[in-house]
């Protein structure tokens, strides 16, 4: 997948599910630092069930910017569900 400008977060999804399916796991614990947080967050959103646990240390403030209620994280990255 080539990178595109403004094309982060749906790069990040495209890199972890990739990573996931390599390993062949359908799901599993994830720890994530500094962007590695932000990333899994955003994975954790956006597929749920892939990440049977997360440990987030010290992502960016950015990571969940527009939440406001544990829904929101969900929402902010399917729109349907808005």
């Amino acid at each position: 997948m080539a990178y595109r400008r403004g094309g982060v977060r749906d790069h990040t999804l495209q890199l972890m599910d990739d990573l996931f399916d390599a390993l062949g796991l359908a799901t599993a614990p994830v720890v994530g630092h500094s962007l590695g947080g932000m990333f899994s967050l955003w994975y954790a959103a956006a597929r749920p069930g892939r990440i049977a646990s997360l440990v987030a240390i010290g992502d960016p403030a950015v990571a969940l910017s527009r939440c406001n209620s544990p829904d929101a994280l969900v929402a902010a990255d399917r729109p349907e569900a808005r």
